[in-house]
C-alpha cells in the first residue's frame, strides 16, 4: 500500500480516482446515499499528502454511489472478503479529468447539458456574464452552469439566474432562428450541444445577449405599469427574442465564431436592452407582427400547431426583415 501512495504523490499531480467495485450477489444494494466513505478516502489522501510534504488538492472520486453502498453494507458477513479494484489516473489537465467524468458517467442517466457544464467554453461563458456585473449593476445576470449553483445565495434573485436549459432555449430562438423548436423539440436541440450550441469557438456575448433579452422580456410580462406586454403573447416569447435581434441589429448576422464582429453586432441589441422605452417599443413591434401574421393566416395566436411550424417561422423572418428595412 505504501508503494501505491508513493505513486500517487511522486509527480505532484492531481489525481482522479475511479473506483470499480465487483459486488457479490449475496450483498444487497442499498438505494440510500451516504458519502462518508468517499470523505474518508479524501481525508486519508490528505493525511498522506501532509506526510509526504505535499499540499494535496481535493481528489475527484468517481464511484461515490458504490462507496455509500459499501458503507451501508459494512456489517454484512463476508464484506471483508470483497475485492475492490481501484483505477488511479494521475493528471494535471482539466480536459483529461472532464473526459474521464464523461466516459464514466454513462451507467446512470446524465443529461448532456450537465456534462456540457464541464467544458472550457462554459467557464468562459460564466466569466462573460460576470464581466457585465458593473455595467448592469442591480440587474446583472448569474449563469448557473452547475446545478443549484446559487441555490443557497440569498443575495441572488431567482429571476436573474440563467440555467443551461434557459441558455439553450434563448440562444436557439434568438441566434439560430429556431423559436419553434424550443418547446416541442428541446431534446433535439440539446443534442446539438458542442456544434450549433456551445460551440468551442462561439462568441460568449451572443449567449449573454439572448439571456439578457429574455430577462427583459419576462419583466415586461410581469410589470404592472404602462410599459407592460399583454400576457397573451407570453406563449410567443421565443419568437419575440428572435424579433428583438432582427428589429435592432438586422437579419444579416456575422458567423458565431467571429468574436470581434459578433461583439459589435450584439452590442447593438444590448444598447437597446439598456433602455426600457426602447426595448419595450421593439418587443411591442414583435407582438404586432405576430398578431398581423396570425390574422393573415386566419388562425388564433393560441394555435400552437401552426406557431411551431417551419413555414410560420420563415414568414415571420420575412416580415421582420421588411420591418428592419423600413426602420
Amino acid at each position: 500500500m505504501l508503494y501505491l501512495y508513493d505513486f500517487i504523490f511522486m509527480n505532484h499531480h492531481r489525481v482522479v480516482i475511479y473506483v470499480i467495485v465487483i459486488l457479490s450477489t449475496s450483498i444487497p444494494l442499498s438505494p440510500m446515499y451516504n458519502f462518508r466513505l468517499a470523505q474518508k478516502v479524501y481525508l486519508v489522501l490528505v493525511r498522506i499528502g501532509y506526510l509526504y510534504g505535499q499540499n494535496y488538492q481535493k481528489p475527484l472520486v468517481n464511484g461515490c454511489q458504490t462507496s455509500h453502498v459499501l458503507y451501508n453494507c459494512r456489517n454484512l458477513t463476508g464484506i471483508d472478503n470483497l475485492q475492490i479494484p481501484v483505477k488511479i489516473i494521475v493528471t494535471d489537465k482539466d480536459d483529461v479529468i472532464n473526459s474521464i467524468i464523461k466516459a464514466t458517467n454513462h451507467q446512470t442517466p446524465v443529461k448532456k447539458e450537465e456534462l456540457a457544464a464541464l467544458s472550457e467554453f462554459q467557464k468562459e461563458l460564466e466569466q462573460c456574464y460576470n464581466s457585465f456585473e458593473s455595467s448592469h449593476a442591480g440587474e446583472n445576470l448569474y449563469y448557473e452552469r452547475r446545478s443549484k449553483q446559487y441555490h443557497d445565495r440569498a443575495d441572488v434573485p431567482k429571476n436573474r439566474v440563467i440555467t443551461i436549459p434557459d441558455q439553450i432555449k434563448t440562444f436557439a430562438a434568438m441566434f439560430l432562428d429556431q423559436p419553434h423548436r424550443v418547446s416541442r423539440s428541446y431534446g433535439d436541440l440539446s443534442r446539438e450541444i458542442g456544434s450549433k450550441i456551445f460551440g468551442v469557438n462561439h462568441s460568449p456575448i451572443s449567449y449573454y445577449t439572448s439571456a439578457f433579452a429574455y430577462y427583459r422580456l419576462e419583466n415586461l410580462f410581469n410589470q404592472r405599469n404602462r410599459n407592460k406586454l399583454d400576457p397573451k403573447y407570453k406563449k410567443c416569447k421565443y419568437y419575440l427574442l428572435m424579433a428583438m435581434r432582427y428589429l435592432t441589429a438586422g437579419g444579416e448576422m456575422p458567423k458565431l465564431d467571429n468574436r470581434r464582429k459578433m461583439e459589435t453586432y450584439c452590442n447593438k441589441i444590448i444598447n437597446v436592452l439598456n433602455n426600457q422605452q426602447n426595448y419595450f417599443r421593439e418587443f411591442e413591434k414583435g407582438c404586432k407582427i405576430i398578431e398581423d401574421q396570425c390574422e393573415q393566416l386566419g388562425i388564433s395566436i393560441d394555435n400552437r400547431d401552426t406557431l411551431t411550424t417551419v413555414s410560420f417561422v420563415e414568414q415571420f423572418k420575412k416580415r421582420l426583415g421588411q420591418e428592419f428595412t423600413k426602420g
